[in-house]
């Protein structure tokens, strides 16, 4: 009973603010968008800009992905890359690849998810920032198109070399069809050294520590990726694709425990890959079908993911010596189903279930052996005037008692510390939409919602090397509720979203005032729940001055959000500040083309408590593109200066920030794609 009354109570506080729409839902209680069929419906997603990016400043995947209006990126290196929509990162993102929800990479704003976001061959891969029909998030659509013609075959290759962190990168892909019938097949590989830096030192806890070389030691890297699919086109059209990769990153010294001066020495290798160092690596197996028409589709699939913290053992304090350097080990197996038909009269069904089996390994503790079932059903209708929709989920999560023993001085056995108990809880949660257009130009949409707590919000309790902190759960969190308000406007050379969010029970990490409880652990960041508010505005505008067939073009994009959290009238943690972008471009012939780019990111001014103040700056960018074909066969080569003013600037969302490290500095790229 009580559990009921206070979803209701939620409910009805929600409904008497202010709200709006929030740009990701956790993957714990959403249903993940329709991305998975191979054409995807205009209606289906309502992307933030739908503008075009000039194309020489969007290169990769990640480029395109970081220039959407509200999106930010918190980025520790090529493979290690987390979207963060409207300030929510980590398990509230959903990624999708191929119809299914990936696991690695929902939670930690240090763990990236294992996708080609490097990609050069991405012409494909559709980047969009908004909502589906029930759920919203960042979408990673990869789906290869159909190649012209009944019996062809192509290769397509892309080469990157990048000045500054002496990045090397290949990719691949081949694609071949026959009749209705097509194979695609594609490898990605990335090599990079230690991020350069315009700094020479940095200050930690009022300690003014080295920069050697203008390089951050120990923050090389490798990745791998590769995809390959099987698809048939018919009035029973089905695909199966396997995909995966793995990404190996350093970690900078500071990151375990405090930085001390002797560990930041180094050495003259900038691509060499000591500890401390993380590794991720995933598999996934996909495989998905439709009908023509109004039949049904589905999806099903199956996916591992290793995450892999190493670091020098460590005791924190008394106690025998880790025998290995395996601090922190999770591994992942889940597997996914999901349907929807489309019924008479705009009607449409959907259900959808996922399981989740996870354990943990190694010296360090952080999260622990935990189980998760998620079923959803979900019921939506498109009028003429209005369309709406209703999903219901539930959800089953188990985690296993932990403990841990304690030693005194001498280094003997005294007790036991027990950093998780036995956990079963089971969640049910509640998604309601409504839409209506606004003329031929906007949309309205409003939509109340209940997120589910996930494990890592539920249960950790340690260590979490890759973000310099102690990181704290909370095993009495209860559902999130959150009503939103959303209006798009848009024209042909512009577009604008405004939303606003309100929730009586928001789950967020702030950081405290306290350090750790074991030694050399670093501040604790802690789990909380209470009433939120968020507010934002995105915006894009595209122009070419007088004529149409003008040289000259104009692209203007920016964000604002804004969040407090209300008891305490202090800002939500991690918000990322207002950022605006001006971009000129000139094409002086007609296969050339020329961009130069100036950001200007404001100072954080939401802050929470115990938060870090982060200074404001303006970064300027550059780019040349120029296309043509040698014996018929069609090339891009691209020429892209990053940071040109080799400005010293701050993340406000990357994990770097705690330990005052600036982001990377001047970088100058150039790429070759060609196909054949």
């Amino acid at each position: 009973m009580q559990s009921t009354v206070r979803f209701l109570g939620g409910w009805l506080w929600a409904f008497t603010m202010l709200m709006g729409h929030v740009w990701s839902q956790s993957p714990n209680d959403s249903l993940p968008p329709h991305a998975w069929q191979l054409e995807l419906p205009a209606a289906s997603v309502h992307a933030a800009s739908p503008l075009p990016s000039p194309s020489s400043s969007a290169a990769t995947v990640v480029a395109r992905l970081g220039q959407t209006p509200g999106v930010r990126l918190a980025n520790l290196g090529e493979g290690l890359v987390q979207p963060v929509l409207a300030g929510l990162q980590g398990s509230r993102v959903q990624l999708i690849e191929r119809g299914m929800p990936m696991h690695g990479g929902r939670w930690g704003s240090d763990h990236g998810a294992v996708l080609p976001f490097q990609s050069l061959l991405s012409n494909d891969i559709q980047v969009a920032q908004g909502m589906d029909r029930l759920g919203f998030g960042a979408l990673i659509i990869e789906s290869v198109p159909w190649l012209p013609g009944r019996d062809t075959t192509r290769w397509e290759v892309a080469l990157r070399g990048r000045m500054g962190d002496g990045l090397w990168g290949t990719e691949a892909r081949w694609t071949q069809r026959r009749d209705d019938l097509q194979i695609s097949v594609e490898a990605v590989q990335a090599t990079f050294g230690d991020r350069n830096v315009p700094d020479s030192g940095f200050v930690y806890l009022g300690r003014t520590l080295p920069i050697r070389d203008g390089r951050l030691l120990n923050t090389s890297g490798r990745s791998q990726t590769g995809r390959a699919a099987l698809r048939w086109r018919g009035r029973h059209s089905w695909e199966m694709a396997v995909s995966g990769g793995r990404v190996e990153q350093g970690l900078f010294p500071g990151f375990v425990g405090f930085p001390l001066e002797a560990d930041l020495r180094g050495d003259d290798a900038p691509f060499l890959l000591s500890l401390p160092l993380a590794e991720s690596s995933r598999l996934s197996l996909t495989l998905r079908s439709w009908r023509a028409g109004s039949g049904g589709r589905w999806r099903f699939g199956v996916q591992w993911n290793d995450r892999s913290e190493f670091a020098p053992p460590h005791a924190h304090g008394w106690g025998p010596l880790p025998d290995d350097a395996l601090s922190f080990q999770l591994k992942e197996f889940g597997g996914f189903a999901g349907f929807d038909k489309n019924l008479a009269q705009g009607w449409q069904i959907s259900a959808e279930a996922e399981w989740l089996n996870a354990q943990t390994a190694g010296w360090e503790f952080l999260l622990p052996d935990h189980q998760r079932l998620r079923l959803a059903a979900g019921l939506f209708h498109e009028g003429d005037v209005w369309t709406w929709g209703a999903r219901f989920a539930f959800a089953d999560h188990r985690a296993a008692a932990h403990q841990e023993p304690l030693y005194n001085a001498a280094g003997d056995s005294v007790g036991l510390d027990v950093r998780a108990e036995a956990l079963h809880r089971e969640f049910v949660g509640m998604t309601v939409h409504l839409e209506r257009g606004l003329s031929t130009r906007g949309t309205l949409r409003v939509r109340g919602l209940s997120r589910l707590p996930d494990a890592y919000e539920l249960s950790a309790n340690g260590i979490h090397h890759g973000t310099a902190r102690f990181e704290q759960g909370s095993r009495d969190l209860r559902p999130e509720h959150e009503l939103e308000v959303a209006v798009d406007w848009s024209a042909t050379r512009w577009a604008v979203r405004a939303w606003g969010a309100a929730s009586p029970d928001f789950i967020f990490l702030t950081p405290t005032s306290a350090f750790a409880p074991i030694a050399h652990a670093g501040q604790v960041m802690a789990f909380e729940q209470a009433p939120a508010w968020r507010m934002g505005l995105e915006a894009h505008w595209q122009t070419q001055t007088a004529r149409p067939e003008s040289p000259w073009f104009m692209d203007v994009r920016g964000a604002a959000l804004a969040a407090w959290r209300l008891d305490e009238g202090t800002g939500l943690p991690f918000t990322p500040p207002f950022d605006a972008t001006i971009t000129l471009g000139w094409r002086p012939i007609a296969w050339m083309q020329c961009t130069l780019a100036a950001q200007a990111i404001a100072p954080s001014l939401m802050l929470a408590r115990n938060e870090v103040y982060t200074p404001g700056v303006l970064l300027v960018d550059a780019g040349v593109e120029a296309e043509g074909q040698v014996w018929q066969n069609p090339f891009t080569l691209r020429l892209q200066v990053r940071n040109a003013g080799n400005t010293a600037y701050f993340n406000h969302i990357n994990p770097y920030r705690v330990l005052d490290l600036s982001e990377q500095g001047r970088t100058i790229e150039l790429s070759l794609n060609t196909q054949f």
